[in-house]
């Protein structure tokens, strides 16, 4: 949570020029970032030449880090919930763990183990948190077990948060938002991009069926970022798993009354959603108003069926330090009655599905 209060911050300042709402973020976003900002002649806000200072510092213990890094925990929570924040918070009741993690110039890993007697979902022992990358030029493959949060919510995303336990997933990512340099494209602004391809568990009414993910954000000016999101059930155990079936799900054929799908081929199940996060639309303060458009279903080949979630935050110092000096709060509304905006408001739709009846979900826990 501190360290997304000081990225956005830095963002938001113009210190950061790369989108910085989908978790996690590289490490070598924010080196790069930093290498290449200029000071202006003013002097930065107070909050913000803390939030830089504090960062630089996370910065150089990395660097100074050398061989494995090994941490210890120990966690303890008087209720589980069944909606996460961003912030991170124990899972179970109480949880016991190790970890030891190695960063090298192309090659990075983690490899964590937890133990949660009496687990919710019988999974005692864990590997949350997990993971192998190498980058690619300017690509990070990686493989593991960790959280996502894609959005611009802090108490939730719509659709891909951490309420659910981590997802074993490969993933490829682009290391450095670099903007286009054609002519063309340059009005885009920083991007990057996430790919990913999980299993979800064994034990639902599709077993094994996975779940594949696309997010592409921008800023095409430094006040607002912008997140494009696409997320699909598909293949599993007696589901159609060949690359026809993958291409109809691309396309988004991928409804029983599509030409050629019926409810023994229908491909999978989809969300989309759209982002935006605007800093400051009017006057100068330090505030911004965000919000997260997902999509349930599609008609006449176009997202439908619409949830929401709405926000507005406010940050800075107080100048106190024996009180933490800097400050951040929000507010957030969200309504997942899928077309709430309508007189035929629906309940009970958003995340279920015919086919995949555990719905939306990974150990029975929202993955949105």
């Amino acid at each position: 949570m501190a360290l997304r209060h000081d990225l956005q911050i830095l963002a938001d300042a113009g210190v950061l020029g790369s989108p910085v709402m989908t978790w996690p973020i590289p490490l070598s976003t924010i080196q790069n970032d930093l290498a290449s900002y200029r000071a202006p002649d003013q002097p930065l806000r107070a909050y913000v030449a803390n939030a830089l200072e504090r960062v630089r510092k996370r910065l150089s213990v990395a660097k100074r880090a050398d061989g494995i890094e090994v941490e210890t925990q120990l966690a303890s929570n008087s209720s589980q919930s069944w909606f996460r924040t961003f912030e991170s918070t124990p899972r179970e009741e109480f949880e016991a763990g190790a970890g030891a993690s190695w960063i090298g110039e192309r090659f990075a890993g983690r490899l964590q183990v937890t133990y949660a007697p009496d687990a919710e979902d019988d999974e005692d022992l864990r590997w949350d948190g997990s993971y192998l990358a190498v980058v690619l030029g300017n690509h990070i493959l990686s493989g593991g077990r960790i959280e996502r949060w894609w959005g611009p919510g802090w108490e939730g995303s719509l659709i891909y948060g951490n309420n659910q336990r981590p997802i074993p997933t490969i993933a490829l990512e682009r290391r450095q938002a670099l903007a286009f340099e054609s002519k063309w494209l340059s009005w885009i602004g920083p991007w990057t991009y996430s790919l990913t391809y999980g299993e979800l568990e064994h034990g639902r009414t599709v077993p094994n069926a996975n779940i594949l993910g696309f997010r592409v954000a921008f800023r095409p000016i430094n006040d607002l970022e912008i997140a494009l999101t696409r997320t699909a059930q598909w293949c599993g155990n007696d589901r159609p798993c060949d690359l026809d079936s993958l291409w109809d799900l691309i396309k988004g054929d991928d409804n029983v009354g599509s030409e050629g799908i019926d409810a023994d081929n229908e491909p999978g199940n989809q969300l989309a959603a759209i982002d935006l996060r605007w800093n400051s639309p009017i006057g100068d303060l330090p505030y911004a108003v965000y919000t997260q458009w997902t999509a349930e279903d599609e008609s006449s080949g176009t997202p439908s069926r619409w949830i929401a979630q709405f926000g507005a935050e406010m940050w800075g110092t107080t100048g106190l330090k024996w009180i933490g000096g800097d400050y951040r709060f929000h507010i957030e509304y969200s309504d997942t009655a899928t077309s709430f905006y309508k007189d035929t408001i629906k309940f009970d739709t958003a995340y279920e599905h015919s086919i995949y009846r555990d719905g939306y979900r990974y150990r029975d826990r929202s993955i949105g």
